[in-house]
């Protein structure tokens, strides 16, 4: 899909009209239905056509429901699993009608190919038969419009048997036909209106741009399906009624709205043409219409009352503009290195910038927080004494982590929310909150010490290069020269006399910040600074936090061992909070 519509000639506006005019088909087909029944146009000799039309509608309802997920993207997946649920949830056919559609007990390869199959194939084929025979039964009970000569037109009638209605009839053919042309002419125009401008029109470019510095998208396509992506699931328009009569009726008679329900609904409109034989033909042309409208009005209103509620919802209109994002990010990255040899599917996966947050969310944000949140957005929140506020993490917020702010923030107040402000709510935790460099710091640094905010931040500066990220190779030599001053305790006052404080190489080793360069060779007592922050560093420590070069025995976080996390995810969620990931050339030039 995303090789045509960005490198195949007209491929988008093909596919996109393609998409446009199967909504219009079933818009088409509901006024039909409509246009049939207030008409009585099920009326005897016509019941076979009436039946045959109804049969042919359920046939393009199958063509929708089977088409919208073939792209396999995450609108369509994820439309098809609430699709086949409701199905599944149908008595006694439901559950192998599920596994029919589904091609197995899961989605996966088999759905796609059975899907494949039942939209080009086998629902195409009998969809021609049935409409062959449709209008062979419209040609035989000689449906012709006589619109002309109730208005009065001056147009030549043929000499034809009388219709069935009683009156002189033109033929199809050239009347009737060229008005279908007509309107067929008139659809065509909306739907290339709907094509080439309705993605531009009601996408959300600035949420995409935003949310992962790319540029707007127009595609219609989504994120590649993956079920541990998150995503907002919504069935299409034509299933939304039931989507929505489902979630307000207990889940015990659920089965009354997927199961019941449509069937009653098939049954009532299948027995139209005999409405007229038991309470007579305008009793029951008024039933026929007032079902069918009913039907119209109801599930118009069921659409209005779900649109309506969700984009009152900020989190529904936030997590749209999420998704958006991650569509515009698999786009981009097909764009730029090809749909990967795993399939579409990795594009994401294996992207940093994508999979970093979810699995910070899953494995880290039940202690920590990232600038407030879970990774990904979300805040937890708690009511206290009737106020709903965020619930702080037991450790520290890690957005920026080994940074110079971060570090500088870190040095200034250690104890603060953002650092081990609530890690003595955790077993043995207040030995690091009112640890040692707690003591260092009330003892050495303004207002109580000597060392300045200019030192601070220049120890950061020393301590921030040893990661390697690529923001950590702008500082001067001068502030890390400071840096390294602070470091091993060798600082002037501005009268040139040494400032008195506890140097930093008595508890921590670092080679950068010892003017010998020897470190302390794995004996310090609090954790070793060679490489901190770098990928190796954080690797080690995620392994084992309780390593004599970290915490040792003061350690309270657990170790993550490879069953726990995969070495593939630790290196994108490192890469992640390193800000190491693929971005457009725009977005890397910039300041």
């Amino acid at each position: 899909m995303q090789y045509l519509e960005t490198q195949t000639m007209f491929g988008s506006f093909v596919r996109g009209l393609h998409h446009t005019t199967s909504h219009l088909m079933l818009i088409g087909m509901v006024m039909h239905l409509l246009m049939v029944v207030v008409s009585a146009a099920y009326r005897r000799p016509k019941e076979v056509t009436y039946w045959s039309g109804l049969i042919l509608a359920s046939l393009v309802f199958g063509l929708a429901v089977t088409g919208n997920p073939l792209p396999w993207d995450q609108k369509g997946y994820q439309a098809y699993q609430i699709e086949t649920s409701i199905v599944g949830t149908m008595p006694v056919f439901g559950p192998t009608m599920k596994t029919l559609l589904i091609g197995g007990s899961e989605f996966g390869s088999l759905t796609l190919t059975r899907l494949y199959t039942l939209h080009v194939v086998v629902l195409p084929v009998l969809a021609t038969l049935l409409l062959a025979i449709h209008f062979s039964l419209v040609r035989r009970e000689k449906l012709m419009s006589n619109c002309a000569t109730k208005r009065g037109v001056d147009l030549p009638i043929v000499a034809l048997p009388q219709a069935s209605s009683g009156a002189d009839s033109l033929p199809y053919w050239p009347f009737q036909t060229s008005r279908n042309l007509l309107v067929f002419f008139i659809l065509m125009l909306v739907a290339t209106g709907v094509t080439l401008f309705g993605p531009r029109l009601f996408s959300n470019p600035a949420g995409t741009a935003a949310e992962l510095e790319l540029p707007p998208n127009e595609i219609t396509l989504q994120a590649p399906a993956d079920p541990d992506l998150p995503y907002l699931a919504r069935p299409e328009w034509y299933v939304r009624p039931l989507y929505e009569l489902r979630h307000m009726v207990p889940s015990d008679r659920e089965v009354l709205v997927t199961g019941a329900l449509p069937l009653v609904i098939v049954i009532l409109l299948s027995l139209v043409p005999f409405y007229d034989k038991v309470v007579g033909q305008m009793v029951g042309r008024g039933l026929a219409s007032i079902l069918v409208l009913g039907l119209i009005g109801g599930s118009a209103w069921l659409l209005w009352y779900g649109w309506k509620n969700d984009h009152a919802d900020p989190a529904f209109a936030k997590a749209k503009s999420q998704e958006q994002a991650l569509a515009s990010r698999a786009l981009w990255l097909a764009r730029e290195n090809g749909v990967p040899p795993d399939g579409p599917v990795a594009l994401l996966q294996n992207d940093p910038r994508v999979r970093g947050p979810l699995v910070f969310a899953e494995h880290c944000a039940g202690c920590h927080t990232w600038d407030g949140h879970d990774g990904t957005g979300k805040t937890k929140r708690e009511l206290v004494d009737g106020v709903d506020r965020p619930v702080a993490g037991t450790a520290p917020d890690l957005a920026g982590f080994g940074g110079q702010d971060w570090l500088s923030a870190f040095l200034k107040d250690p104890t603060g929310p953002k650092f081990f402000g609530q890690t003595d709510q955790i077993k043995g935790g207040e030995r690091i909150k009112n640890g040692e460099m707690r003591k260092w710091l009330e003892e050495n640094v303004k207002p109580n010490g000597p060392l300045e905010d200019r030192h601070v931040r220049a120890v950061a500066a020393l301590v921030a290069k040893e990661s390697g990220r690529g923001d950590a190779s702008g500082f001067s030599e001068e502030e890390l020269k400071l840096g390294q001053e602070v470091f091993s305790g060798d600082v002037m006052n501005a009268q040139g006399e040494p400032l008195e404080f506890a140097q930093c190489l008595q508890c921590h080793s670092l080679k950068s910040g010892d003017p010998d360069g020897a470190g302390s060779g794995g004996l310090s007592p609090a954790p070793e600074l060679d490489g901190y922050g770098s990928i190796a560093w954080l690797q080690d420590f995620v392994r084992n936090p309780g390593e004599r070069k970290f915490y040792g025995k003061k350690n309270v976080m657990p170790a993550f061992d490879t069953e726990r996390l995969s070495d593939r995810d630790l290196d994108l969620l490192l890469r992640w909070m390193r800000g190491e990931w693929a971005r457009p050339e725009v977005q890397k030039n910039a300041p």
